[in-house]
Order: structure tokens, then C-alpha cells, then sequence
């Protein structure tokens, strides 16, 4: 099928059945609507099409989840860790992972030995690429239990990938999509089959971390959920860290 054959009726259907059921906020969705539109608009202008776009105004209507995610709490991930311990060790070792550092799952699932730099007290793990500018930066790891991680994973090795269990798979090809798929069925045993309902998934972890800082007292000071792994300053992560204890 030719650009030219997509009629408006088609569009508003691929629109109503695949962007609109998505769990992204309106402005993720309409901006999914938009870079179809642009794309017909562009093909348009070079003579590739004769006909108008048919995703104008497709958008405006598309509506959010209708429950906010939340944050986990302590006992939930202690519960999860539980599970996890002695069994799926790198499941285990990446729910510490982010929830102390507030990485996101392929950030975390993406590092290599290399990102790892050892200190006395603090740890640091270089985040090479993310979902936008912000997201490239050095996280301090502080939590003795998150070092113990590091020690073991880095421990004679000097290259490839600091989770070397992991595979990659899925259309894109990423660490995280088997992985990620046992996280998900894991959670939702955890919480008793009710993960989508109780509206936590394992981006819940970052969530715990924001919040965290937010209890702390560190957001004033510009620590807001978009920048929160931006935590430079060894000092201030040694004075928030010790608020968490999951083990």
C-alpha cells in the first residue's frame, strides 16, 4: 500500500486501536500523531504524494492512562528482592540497582565494565547514552550493597558488558527486553497479580528514588524527578542514601 491509499478513516482507526490504548501521557501520544502528519507533509511538498495528510487533528482527542503510576514502597521492594534472591541473580541485582541510583532499566542494563569507577566511599557509573541529552551523566553509587554489586560484576574483568548474562532481543535489539519481560511477570507476582491495577511497573524504582529525595529534602535544591540521577555531589548522595534501607 502507497502513502496516497491511506485515507483519513484509515488513519483515525490505526489511531483509535494502536496509539490511543498506549500507556503514555496525551502530549507522548500526540506527538506520535504529529510525526505522522509531518512525514505525509514532507513527501507532500517533494511531489512524492497528491494527496492532503489524512493525521491532521487525529490527536487532539487522545487522553492519558487513567491512573498515575506510583512509586513502590519499601516493604514491596524488599518483598520483590526476596523473591528474586538466590534465584535470578541479575533480576535481583538490577531492582537494587535503580532503586538506589534511580537509573532507568536499559541505563542500567546498557553499562559495561568500563562505565564502573571505583572510590573509597563512593562508587560512580557513566551513563553513555539515554533517552535524551539529560539522561548522558555520572551517577554516584553510594549503598554498600550496590558496591558489593559492582565488586563482584567488575572483579577481574577490564571490558564488555558489566550484566553479562543478558542478551539482546526484541525489534530493537536492546538488554532489556528479556530481561525486562521476567521483571514484569516477577512484579506482578509480587504484587499478587494486581501490578497493573496497583499501578506499579519497574520504572516504579525511579519513582521510589524521586520520591526519596523528595522526602529528603533534596528536590528544593533542584533534584526534581527529571534530574535526579544528576546527583553529583558525593557528599549530598551520602547524606540522602542512608534514608533507604531495603536490606
Amino acid at each position: 500500500m502507497s502513502l496516497d491509499e491511506v485515507t483519513v478513516k484509515m488513519a483515525a482507526a490505526y489511531v483509535d486501536t494502536v496509539i490511543a490504548p498506549m500507556e503514555r501521557a496525551p502530549k507522548t501520544k500526540q506527538g506520535y500523531v504529529t510525526s505522522l502528519n509531518r512525514c505525509w507533509k514532507w513527501h507532500r511538498r517533494r511531489g512524492h504524494l497528491e494527496t492532503s495528510s489524512p493525521w491532521v487533528d487525529l490527536g487532539g482527542d487522545l487522553k492519558g492512562p487513567t491512573k498515575e503510576k506510583r512509586p513502590l514502597t519499601f516493604p514491596e521492594i524488599q518483598k520483590w528482592l526476596a523473591r528474586e534472591k538466590g534465584k535470578k541473580q541479575v533480576q535481583h541485582d538490577l531492582i537494587l540497582l535503580c532503586t538506589y541510583t534511580g537509573m532507568r532499566q536499559n541505563e542500567a542494563c546498557s553499562l559495561l565494565v568500563s562505565d564502573v569507577e571505583s572510590g573509597k566511599k563512593c562508587w560512580w557509573l557513566s551513563i553513555r547514552e539515554g533517552k535524551n541529552r539529560s539522561a548522558v551523566r555520572d551517577v554516584p553509587v553510594t549503598a554498600k550493597d550496590c558496591i558489593e554489586i559492582l565488586k563482584r560484576r567488575t572483579k577481574g574483568r577490564t571490558s564488555g558488558q558489566l550484566f553479562e548474562e543478558l542478551r539482546p532481543g526484541g525489534k530493537d535489539d536492546k538488554l532489556n527486553w528479556r530481561v525486562g519481560k521476567a521483571l514484569r511477570y516477577s512484579l506482578n507476582k509480587v504484587m499478587d497479580g494486581k501490578a497493573k491495577d496497583e499501578c506499579v511497573d519497574f520504572h516504579s524504582t525511579r519513582r521510589t528514588y524521586a520520591s526519596v529525595l523528595e522526602n529528603g529534602g533534596l528536590r528544593k535544591d533542584g533534584y526534581d524527578h527529571h534530574a535526579i540521577a544528576q546527583c553529583g555531589d558525593p557528599e549530598v548522595s551520602e547524606e540522602f542514601m542512608p534514608i533507604v534501607h531495603l536490606v
